[in-house]
C-alpha cells in the first residue's frame, strides 16, 4: 500500500558541475546543465508497471512548482531523472532553472510498488 512520498530539495552549484551522484550500487553522472536536484523519496521501491525504469514519459508527468527570484511561480517538469536502474524508491529531479522549489507532483496510475500497486495521485511540499 502506498504512503504519501517526501521530497527535499539538494542545491549544486555550478562549480558542482561534474560531481558524481551516488545511487545505491551504482554511480550517476549529474547532468552538466543542472542548477539544482531534487530527490523525490517514495514509500517502498517503485517501478513502471511492466517492472521497467522510468523514462521520458515518466520525467514529464514529474511537475515541479519553483518560486523564481523575481516572485513569479512556474510549474515544469525535470529535463533529466538521475538515480535510476538500482530499484531503490529514490528519483533525482535535475532542474535546470534557477528558484525555490516548493512542490512536487506526480499523477496517478504510472508507477508499481512491491506489491504491484499503482501510486496514487501524490503532491508534496518539498522540505529541505
Amino acid at each position: 500500500m502506498w504512503r504519501k512520498h517526501l521530497s527535499y530539495r539538494v542545491i549544486l552549484s555550478g562549480a558542482q558541475t561534474e560531481r558524481r551522484i551516488l545511487g545505491g550500487n551504482a554511480e550517476h553522472l549529474r547532468p552538466a546543465a543542472t542548477l539544482q536536484v531534487v530527490r523525490v523519496v517514495w514509500a517502498g521501491g517503485i517501478t513502471r508497471p511492466d517492472n521497467g525504469e522510468p523514462g521520458d514519459a515518466e520525467r514529464m508527468l514529474y511537475q515541479v512548482r519553483l518560486r523564481q527570484p523575481d516572485g513569479a511561480v512556474l510549474n515544469g517538469a525535470p529535463f533529466a531523472l538521475g538515480d535510476l536502474g538500482d530499484g531503490d524508491n529514490n528519483h533525482l529531479l535535475c532542474l535546470d532553472v534557477p528558484g525555490t522549489p516548493l512542490e512536487v507532483a506526480f499523477p496517478a496510475g504510472y508507477f508499481t510498488d512491491p506489491n504491484d500497486d499503482l501510486n496514487p495521485d501524490t503532491r508534496v511540499a518539498v522540505t529541505q
